[in-house]
């Protein structure tokens, strides 16, 4: 029987999906149970490595360099990670060079979302993953991608890049649009291999972090923010590589 629910030390009523909280049980031995997150079975899943949709945080100044180490916060837990960055210019190709997201977009996306998690039983412990720009995407393992050196502001800091035309011609269609459409920066595909393994449904928001920066310097140390759309260890899954060339 639950006693009493404490989340951030204030008594609630109840907790929904996501949420972290304290519970307290009568006639219950603290010591038989650990600190752990409550979910349908099978929908947590043990990850060694994932891949990503992420995106730069802009208020980032920084270099962000692919096969570079990062904090992940990813479902309840914060771990080192060694990420590489692929596929911008696939997904430009295939979803536009500067992804744009309506009212309507979202509220579209959100009712997918919903009606997946009624489905699966699943929770992205996140849904504020919708409002920063990150739709749910499947990753193809039979694509191939172009080598990146790292993450990009925007596709003006790309050398190689072909698609700056469309991007522009793109931005001007937009400018003259309802106000409620707002750019967003590229996206990538990012392999993450975790320092030690986490425990996180799909979909799960993550947030890579530069926490070993010196906190007297007044600048952000949050690098990039995403989305995990699979999970990925090549170690263990030969069959499973992610095709990129230089």
């Amino acid at each position: 029987k639950i006693k009493s629910i404490q989340m951030f030390r204030r008594q609630v009523k109840g907790v929904s999906q996501g949420d972290r909280a304290g519970i307290c049980f009568s006639n219950f031995d603290a010591k038989l149970i650990e600190r752990g997150v409550a979910a349908s079975p099978g929908t947590v899943k043990y990850m060694d490595g994932a891949i990503a949709v992420v995106k730069k945080v802009r208020y980032f100044k920084g270099a962000i360099k692919s096969d570079s180490k990062f904090h992940v916060s990813v479902g309840h837990s914060t771990v080192m990670a060694t990420v590489s960055f692929f596929g911008a210019k696939e997904l430009a190709e295939k979803y536009g060079s500067t992804p744009l997201f309506t009212d309507n977009d979202r509220q579209q996306e959100d009712n997918a979302e919903q009606q997946e998690e009624s489905e699966l039983g699943s929770s992205s412990l996140s849904s504020s993953a919708d409002i920063a720009g990150l739709p749910r995407l499947k990753f193809d393992f039979t694509d191939h991608f172009v080598h990146m050196d790292g993450l990009l502001d925007s596709f003006g800091d790309s050398d190689n890049n072909n698609g700056d035309d469309k991007s522009s011609q793109a931005e001007k269609g937009t400018k003259s649009s309802s106000s409620s459409v707002q750019e967003e920066p590229p996206l990538h595909w990012a392999a993450l291999q975790f320092q030690t393994p986490v425990y996180c449904p799909l979909n799960s928001l993550i947030i890579g972090s530069r926490l070993d920066t010196d906190i007297q310097a007044h600048t952000c140390r949050l690098a990039f923010s995403g989305r995990l759309v699979e999970k990925f260890d090549p170690k263990k899954d030969p069959n499973h590589q992610i095709k990129i060339y230089n």
